[in-house]
């Protein structure tokens, strides 16, 4: 989509003069033309929301993984292997994992290695495909890791005034003289902290204060330097008893200054493009666009100095720009560009959840939720009301809207989006400054992306047989893994070879491999394999802004850390609830993710005959004749053996459906029903159905035995398990409530009005800290930290 905005100007602008010849007119679908095949590549972005951001090295990192579209902003279903990299500090790689997203969502854990340093370290989440672009579009998380054995830690919390680092940014890019400049500044110390200072001055050669400002808690501020002279600026800094000096760089003689308010007027932007009068006698005649873009909309809007006014003043409405960062690009008639600046703009959903307890018992509480994510997913991390383990969280605000789209757009995102008002939305804008867009105006109109690097749908087997086959033709490869549910068929091609793809490979699982001929009889052979495409580099290097700093040391003596022992705490509290409030074992096993999964009751047991009327209740038509078995969709209209479901008793896929006589609906624990045949491979077009039994059960079913040439699996997936809580040995103690955790939730859903409830062990805590991130189904993001008092 493309939009033109002509803004007519009576005084200068003469309609059939100047836009018949107008060159940026007639190159205006050039440049909109650069830009859409410059996005026309998907782009993924994906977000990482971890349980806190400070752990021990006993504790498992738990994390949410989020994944979107750069263009359309929703949940991308096309991605499904993700990489993630822990690094140290020194960029040294630590540990890397491969996980496996359905439906745009995925969640995982990293153990930590008792020989881990205390420091920082940097998780880094890409995919193959993401090796497409010019741009780093993979995501870096910093965490903190503190090992209790060490015999002490940097402390990086307290501001450092040895080595501040202070930037100056003219907007636009232009420092101009003879014209007003508006400078945004930036103060951090050597931890990348941002510094409150209340007395900075700006002064002129002679000394002379022209202005003075101050910066807010994360380091930014803005100052104006009126009717530019010719001449040297010097900033004064005042500082923890200190004065620092810097000087401004001299002002540019020629030029076109940008300047933007977008948060001033109420649905109105105001944009001010000026210029000197050295320069204004050169160009009073030139035509000149700016470009309002998002990914691959723009929007233009043209102009010309004429009349002797060097300076012109255009307002445009809101409905010329799309929700979330909008880049604004100053360009002459060849297509140079003279200026740049990124501005928000803010949604119109308010980003507000609230919390209720509904219940509390000995065990247990259960809260209930209402907000803004209406059929979507959320992520909630529990931790003591008194914590010191989530600081410098990226939240999804930042990854999802300013991140994947500007250079240097280090924020807090929640405190400005989370009620923004005028005064927010300038503070952010000072920010906005000091960013620019992380896509080259010259890339973007010269050399568009190329599609070298594919999608990964899974993972692949290649394999090799080593030996002699007379009527290659009729041989097949037999694939099988009693655990993932896969019966998999290929052919062997002219060298021997065979290869299976878009597997859902686990790790540390096995695969069966049996070489059959045309009348399924097994043969006897030697075979070699390989797994393809779990190991994908990423092909930028790993950067990360180090500073040298000399930070306080801490003796380790003198912290008070949470306790542990041994054994586990739980294998996590609503699972010891399930019984009691009949809740599902097995969702979280790869495959159910999308099924409906029932819980067999002693009421349910009692509703149906057999398996096979539940069966048959639940979307599949069932015969039983002559005593043959046959389950088929009824959206199907003919009988074949080729339209039954895949059928798992306890992940081991059953082909012979006859033995499901022997069970009896008593003993069966759960039954998952797929009807779609999501992650189940090639063979799962009518469905998967997946019964679980009680445990103790001993129905002897399987009917078939693996004769086959087994191969392990490296470096697979990465399983899902239920959160475990390590177990501390007190819950009252000052460590538990700066470190510990009460429980982590991946998976909460909303309805269609925003609702939603879970419940979370009793810890007999006076407060809980909830931070809760998430997504709509249309893409609608959310992050809010909440403090609930416990009843």
């Amino acid at each position: 989509m493309r939009k033109v905005i002509y803004f007519l100007l009576f005084l200068f602008l003469h309609i059939n003069s100047i836009f018949a010849q107008n060159p940026l007119i007639q190159n205006q679908d050039k440049i909109g033309s650069s830009f859409s095949e410059y996005f026309k590549l998907d782009r993924e972005n994906i977000h990482l929301h971890f349980n806190k951001t400070t752990y021990l090295t006993n504790e498992k990192v738990w994390f949410k993984g989020y994944i979107i579209e750069k263009k359309t902003k929703k949940p991308y279903e096309q991605t499904a292997n993700v990489l993630i990299n822990l690094f140290d500090e020194n960029k040294n790689l630590i540990d890397n994992k491969l996980f496996y997203a359905e439906g745009s969502l995925f969640e995982g854990t990293f153990d930590l290695k008792d020989d881990l340093k205390s420091g920082n370290y940097y998780f880094q989440v890409y995919t193959n495909y993401m090796n497409n672009f010019a741009e780093d579009e993979s995501t870096v998380y910093k965490i903190s890791i503190i090992n209790e054995h060490d015999k002490s830690i940097s402390d990086y919390s307290k501001t450092n005034f040895d080595n501040l680092d202070i930037t100056f940014y003219p907007e636009s890019g232009m420092f101009l003289e003879g014209t007003t400049n508006t400078f945004a500044t930036k103060v951090i110390d050597c931890n990348g902290h941002g510094v409150l200072i209340d007395r900075i001055e700006v002064k002129n050669n002679k000394n002379e204060i022209i202005t003075s400002f101050s910066t807010n808690q994360f380091g930014y501020g803005k100052f104006d330097i009126v009717n530019t002279k010719n001449e040297i600026y010097k900033v004064f800094i005042y500082a923890n008893g200190n004065t620092i000096e810097k000087q401004l760089p001299f002002p540019t003689l020629k030029g076109i200054a940008l300047s933007v308010n977008n948060y001033s007027l109420t649905g109105k932007t105001a944009l001010k493009i000026k210029t000197n009068p050295r320069t204004f006698n050169e160009i009073k005649n030139d035509d000149y666009s700016l470009i309002i873009q998002q990914n691959e909309v723009t929007s233009f809007v043209h102009f010309t100095f004429k009349n002797d006014i060097p300076e012109q003043n255009i307002l445009l409405p809101s409905e010329n720009f799309l929700e979330g960062i909008n880049t604004i690009y100053l360009v002459d008639k060849n297509l140079k560009k003279i200026a740049e600046r990124s501005i928000y703009v803010p949604s119109k959903i308010i980003k507000k959840i609230d919390l209720k307890v509904i219940t509390k018992t000995t065990d247990s509480i259960t809260i209930s939720g209402v907000g803004p994510i209406l059929l979507g997913e959320l992520s909630l991390s529990i931790l003591p009301n008194e914590t010191i383990a989530n600081k410098e969280i990226k939240s999804i605000y930042d990854t999802f809207i300013f991140e994947n789209t500007l250079n240097n757009a280090s924020l807090n995102a929640t405190y400005f989006l989370n009620d923004l008002d005028k005064k927010k939305h300038m503070e952010l804008d000072n920010i906005l400054i000091t960013s620019t867009s992380k896509y080259n105006w010259d890339m973007i109109t010269g050399n568009p992306p190329e599609e070298k690097f594919e999608f990964d749908h899974g993972l692949s087997i290649k394999g090799t047989i080593n030996t002699d086959l007379t009527e290659r033709e009729s041989y097949r490869i037999n694939l099988k893994s009693h655990l993932q549910g896969l019966n998999e068929y290929s052919n062997v091609d002219n060298k021997n070879e065979f290869y299976f793809d878009r597997l859902l490979a686990i790790d540390s699982t096995q695969m069966h491999f049996t070489l059959v001929n045309s009348k399924q009889k097994t043969t006897l052979a030697k075979m070699y394999f390989q797994l393809l495409k779990n190991k994908r580099p990423f092909l930028k290097p790993f950067t990360i802004d180090t500073k040298a700093c000399n930070p306080t040391s801490i003796s380790l003596i003198t912290l008070d850390f949470p306790k542990t022992k041994d054994a586990i705490l739980l294998d996590s509290v609503t699972v010891s609830l399930a019984k009691k409030e009949n809740k599902l074992q097995n969702q979280n096993h790869l495959g159910n993710a999308f099924s409906r999964g029932y819980k067999i009751t002693d009421a349910e047991a009692n509703s149906y005959i057999d398996i096979f009327s539940f069966i048959a209740s639940h979307g599949y038509q069932v015969t039983t004749q002559s005593g043959r078995v046959a389950i088929i969709s009824q959206s199907r209209s003919t009988w074949q053996g080729s339209l039954s479901p895949l059928v798992f008793v306890d992940d081991a896929p059953e082909q012979n459906l006859e033995l499901l006589y022997n069970l009896k609906m008593k003993d069966i624990d759960e039954i998952y029903i797929n009807k779609r045949g999501y992650g189940g491979g090639n063979g799962s077009s009518n469905g998967i159905i997946r019964i679980y039994m009680k445990k103790g059960t001993n129905a002897k079913l399987h009917s078939f035995v693996i004769k086959s040439q087994s191969f392990l699996i490296k470096d697979g997936f990465q399983p899902i398990i239920n959160f475990r809580n390590p177990k501390y040995d007190g819950l009252n103690n000052q460590g538990y409530k700066n470190y510990g955790t009460v429980f982590w939730k991946p998976k909460v859903m909303t309805d269609e009005n925003g609702r939603f409830q879970f419940t979370i062990p009793n810890l007999y805590l006076k407060a809980l800290k909830i931070m809760i991130e998430g997504i709509s189904s249309d893409g609608q993001i959310i992050s809010v930290t909440k403090s609930v008092e416990i009843p």
